[in-house]
């Protein structure tokens, strides 16, 4: 930070390492806020319209006018993609009822997507995908099974189990995922760069919310090398 001074990122994490209590940013309540105004703006927002209107529209073909759809959605967050999926879905089959059921390790965020759910049938688990999985009954089965932007966040030994419980509880599995380039994760110098733009996104209070909550937490869990991977975030 001393040698780059106008540098966003090092600023942002000499003053995270400094000042955090190095919670994960899915277990506390600053986590949960700074993850939701980083969806919310920049060019996330593009990017979920997109997400919702892709959902609705495979939930749309997949249904075929069937009375009933039940959907799983594994990390669902606060409900970003999820529920303009379920008013556009709504809008275009409104004789399809839908039974949704939601997975979300954070409970300040499943209890903010619950509360926007209250007029539909739900049920929501506050866990992991690994916790849901060792309780959900064994004849259970959803016509979709989806996870947005969550798969990365599950340390890649653990996926094929969890894609193989997929395999057999769903009739269709919906994938969102980042499309991140190799040049990207190359260096940490690349990603860097990326995270510059991205926290430039976010002024004043914003920007130190997203970086100390969500963003420098995400970093560094990605370069750092702690003894423990399941400190790290995410795994893209």
């Amino acid at each position: 930070a001393q040698l780059v001074p106008e540098s966003l990122v090092y600023n942002h994490a000499l003053r995270f390492l400094k000042e955090s209590s190095h919670d994960s940013v899915y277990k506390s309540q600053f986590g949960a806020n700074a993850f939701a105004k980083f969806i919310r703006e920049g060019g996330n927002v593009p990017l979920y319209d997109n997400l919702s209107s892709t959902l609705a529209n495979e939930w749309f073909k997949l249904s075929n006018g069937a009375p009933l759809l039940k959907v799983l959605d594994v990390g669902a967050g606060d409900g970003m993609a999820l529920l303009p999926a379920i008013s556009k879905f709504q809008s275009m089959s409104p004789s399809t009822r839908l039974e949704i059921s939601v997975v979300e390790p954070s409970k300040a965020m499943l209890d903010t997507l619950l509360s926007q759910l209250q007029s539909q049938s739900v049920v929501g688990f506050n866990g992991s995908a690994q916790d849901f999985i060792k309780q959900a009954p064994t004849h259970m089965q959803w016509d979709i099974i989806m996870a947005t932007f969550s798969m990365q966040s599950i340390l890649p030994s653990e996926r094929p189990a969890i894609f193989q419980w997929f395999k057999a509880h769903c009739k269709h599995l919906m994938i969102g995922e980042f499309d991140t380039s190799e040049s990207l994760t190359a260096s940490v110098k690349a990603l860097v760069e990326h995270y510059e733009v991205g926290i430039a996104e976010y002024k004043d209070d914003d920007q130190v919310l997203v970086a100390q909550g969500f963003l420098i937490p995400v970093l560094l869990g990605v370069i750092g090398k702690a003894d423990d991977p399941r400190k790290r975030t995410k795994w893209e």
